[in-house]
C-alpha cells in the first residue's frame, strides 16, 4: 500500500466541519447493537466495524502530526471510536440475548 503522506506534499482536507461531526457514542453503539440483535450482523463483525485497525490508526496519527490544523479533529474521531466500542461492550454485557462468550 502506498503511503499517502509524502514529504513536502500535504493532502488538502475538506474543511466542511460537518464531515467531522459525530453523534453521541451511545447512540451509535445502540444502533450497531440492534443490528446484532436482529441477526443482521454478528457481535464479532460489529466489533471489527467499530475498531480502527492499528495500521489505519497509525496512518491517521501520522497525518495529524503532519497537518496539525486537523490533529485535534483526528484525535477526537479516534476517541469517538473508542467510546463507541466501550458503549457497545456495555450493551453486550448487560444483554441476556447474547451468551457472555460473544
Amino acid at each position: 500500500m502506498k503511503d499517502f503522506l509524502v514529504r513536502d506534499r500535504r493532502l488538502v482536507a475538506d474543511h466542511n466541519a460537518g464531515a467531522w461531526n459525530t453523534r453521541p457514542p451511545k447512540a451509535e453503539a445502540k444502533d450497531l447493537f440492534r443490528l446484532a440483535s436482529d441477526g443482521d450482523c454478528s457481535i464479532t463483525s460489529i466489533r471489527e466495524l467499530i475498531a480502527v485497525p492499528p495500521s489505519i490508526e497509525a496512518t491517521l496519527r501520522a497525518y495529524a502530526r503532519q497537518c496539525p490544523e486537523e490533529g485535534s479533529r483526528v484525535e477526537r474521531v479516534l476517541r469517538f471510536r473508542e467510546s463507541v466500542a466501550e458503549e457497545f461492550e456495555e450493551l453486550v454485557k448487560s444483554s441476556t440475548y447474547f451468551p457472555k462468550s460473544s
